[in-house]
């Protein structure tokens, strides 16, 4: 009967764009940019039938959410200051973000020090500029050359 009951008692869908965006309240770095959630845009980097990984991007940070199915949960894998990641005139540094092959599907997205994190393909025509251009316009600067493989 326990297995049956978390069976019955586990999510069987995706968290919406508005629950993902409210995970950034559960990251150890949220708060200390004042943003409200529901400002947060999102980016969809990874989806398969069990799992989709979204950027969430505030005017001061990114964060990294995973949503599993399996494992029932959607952490704040990680974040990173806008500091991280824009040059002294504010614009983003572009060769900071980068997209690896790793399958005709599937690539590895690198952003500043986290990197080898899963993106399809499918949902970017150039995912590198894409990438960039999403975070260049929540941190409100120019994206300067994204590196691409």
């Amino acid at each position: 009967m326990p297995f049956l009951s978390k069976f019955l008692l586990r999510r069987h869908d995706f968290l919406s764009q508005a629950e993902v965006r409210r995970r950034i309240e559960t990251s150890k770095h949220y708060g200390r940019d004042g943003t409200d959630p529901d400002k947060a845009h999102t980016l969809l980097i990874f989806s398969t039938t069990k799992q989709q990984t979204w950027l969430v991007a505030t005017p001061k940070r990114i964060y990294c959410i995973l949503d599993d199915i399996p494992r029932d949960e959607a952490p704040v894998c990680w974040s990173l200051a806008r500091e991280d990641l824009v040059d002294d005139r504010g614009g983003l540094v572009g060769h900071l973000i980068r997209v690896r092959d790793k399958s005709k599907e599937t690539g590895l997205l690198d952003i500043g020090p986290r990197r080898g994190w899963l993106l399809t393909r499918d949902l970017f025509g150039e995912p590198a500029k894409e990438i960039a251009d999403f975070l260049a316009s929540q941190f409100s600067g120019p994206a300067r050359a994204p590196a691409s493989a």
